[in-house]
């Protein structure tokens, strides 16, 4: 078994799996589909559409709802994720400034 770690705490690789499920049934959900995932061809999985940030306390809450304990892996990876879409977010609005300014 694979575990992620992340600050203070651990999460197993078929919890990540069933955690990027979840995330795929909500952005359908949400009118947003994802790409296929071309990772072999060296090409990285994006979504088209604007992202939305949820709060890492409302990300915690939504995984409350699937998942038993491990509130410090809830903790880690709702801020994991929140931080990683925020990214993305900053990475969107500097490349649209780039093509603008060409």
């Amino acid at each position: 078994m694979i575990l992620v770690s992340g600050m203070d705490g651990q999460i197993c690789e078929v919890c990540v799996e069933k955690a990027q499920e979840i995330i795929e049934q909500e952005l359908r959900k949400a009118g947003v589909q994802p790409e296929k995932n071309e990772q072999a061809s060296g090409n990285s999985s994006r979504y088209s559409g604007p992202i939305h940030l949820i709060p890492p306390r409302d990300i915690k809450t939504f995984l409350d709802q699937y998942v038993i304990g491990q509130d410090d892996a809830k903790k880690v990876l709702a801020v994991a994720v929140y931080n990683h879409y925020k990214r993305l977010q900053q990475f969107g609005k500097a490349a649209d400034a780039k093509q603008r300014g060409n």
